[in-house]
């Protein structure tokens, strides 16, 4: 039975009958915010409610190790007589190398999937930004550890919320 017949038979036997939304409407009581504007309570756990705390702990934290490491590898290593775009591709494939030794130092607590998926965009990122600013003429060392904790965050958050949006239209598709 198609799913028309499906919702369509259904009606017909409980008037009350709703059929689950296939995608998340603009009217959905699961986004981010109240009605009044503010966060909800709780809402990092509503993201993966089947997961404990200690994963979401271990993927925010190699998340910002890797970051950190991102971000340190080219203000150490990069000479500040380069040019911006030489600085900014020598960063990346640092920021790569940080990521591969977070796979390596990570991988007993958390998969590898886990790590590199959020690991390539903050290590990119950090490692162009670090490697330009220190071209640039450099900042304080609270800054690069501040770029690198910011940059972990953010994308780890982000890809949380993607995994939430996806595995709620999942669970919607088949119910």
């Amino acid at each position: 039975m198609n799913g028309r017949r499906r919702a369509i038979y259904c009606v017909v036997q409980n008037p009350a009958y709703r059929p689950p939304p296939l995608l998340i409407s603009p009217t959905d009581t699961s986004s981010a915010k109240s009605l009044s504007g503010r966060p909800r309570k709780g809402y990092i756990r509503e993201m993966h409610p089947e997961r404990p705390y200690y994963y979401l702990f271990i993927d925010y934290s190699t998340s910002i190790a890797v970051g950190l490491m991102a971000t340190a590898l080219p203000a150490y290593l990069i000479p500040s007589d380069w040019s911006h775009l030489s600085a900014m591709i020598v960063g990346m494939f640092l920021g790569m190398l940080a990521m591969l030794l977070a796979v390596i130092l990570f991988s007993n607590w958390s998969s590898g999937f886990n790590i590199m998926m959020p690991g390539m965009y903050t290590s990119m990122g950090a490692g162009m930004v670090s490697g330009m600013v220190t071209v640039s003429g450099g900042m304080p060392v609270t800054l690069y550890i501040l770029t690198g904790i910011l940059f972990g965050l953010s994308v780890q958050f982000a890809f949380h919320l993607y995994a939430k949006q996806v595995e709620g239209e999942v669970l919607n598709a088949n119910s």
